[in-house]
This record gives C-alpha cells, sequence and structure tokens, in this order.
C-alpha cells in the first residue's frame, strides 16, 4: 500500500479532520442581519459548492456569518451582510483560494 506524501516529515495517511478537534462553536448560523445586530447592507454571501474545497479560510475570516458542516464546507447564515461585517466579507471573499466565495446583490 502506498501512501500519499507528506510535507509535515512524517509516514503514513494524513489524519482525517474531525468536528471534535475544531476550534468553532457548534450549532446554527445566525440567521438575518437582527440576529448579528446592525442594518443589513443589501449585499448578501453565497459559495459556489463546485468550486468549494474546504479550505476553511472563509470560516477563520468571518465565524459571524459562516460556519463549517461536518465534512469542513462553509455554510452561510441566510440574509444580507450587516454593515459592520461588510469590510470583513469582502475580506474573506478576496482570500478564498478557489474564488467559491461571493458577495452578490441581495435579491
Amino acid at each position: 500500500m502506498s501512501h500519499a506524501a507528506r510535507t509535515d516529515g512524517a509516514r503514513g495517511p494524513r489524519p482525517a479532520r474531525t468536528a471534535a478537534g475544531d476550534r468553532r462553536m457548534p450549532g446554527p448560523a445566525p440567521r438575518g442581519a437582527a440576529a448579528r445586530g446592525g442594518a443589513a447592507s443589501g449585499r448578501a454571501l453565497r459559495v459556489n459548492p463546485i468550486a468549494c474545497e474546504a479550505h476553511g479560510m472563509c470560516i477563520e475570516l468571518l465565524p459571524e456569518l459562516i460556519r463549517a458542516d461536518p465534512w469542513g464546507y462553509p455554510i452561510v447564515a441566510p440574509g444580507s451582510v450587516p454593515d459592520d461585517l461588510l469590510p470583513l466579507a469582502r475580506r474573506a471573499v478576496a482570500a478564498c483560494p478557489t474564488l467559491a466565495l461571493l458577495l452578490d446583490p441581495e435579491k
């Protein structure tokens, strides 16, 4: 049996990521701008599930609006991004290595 090359110097297969070691808070993401305590910006975050590879950058940069599912993929809170979080949302969109996180005008 052949193992994938590791860059950390250890031998054997990489350990699976588990939710048990996850630092993020469990539970559902907050709902709507009112739940987050801010005026709505009229912009909504969305994830392209085809392009997303679960790197987790968006979850780390914007935990107020994005949480991880059990496999590490992002779950975005529904509704508009609050005005006070809009700069952080733009930063998370720019940091996405696969360009899967988008900031759209809300319909």
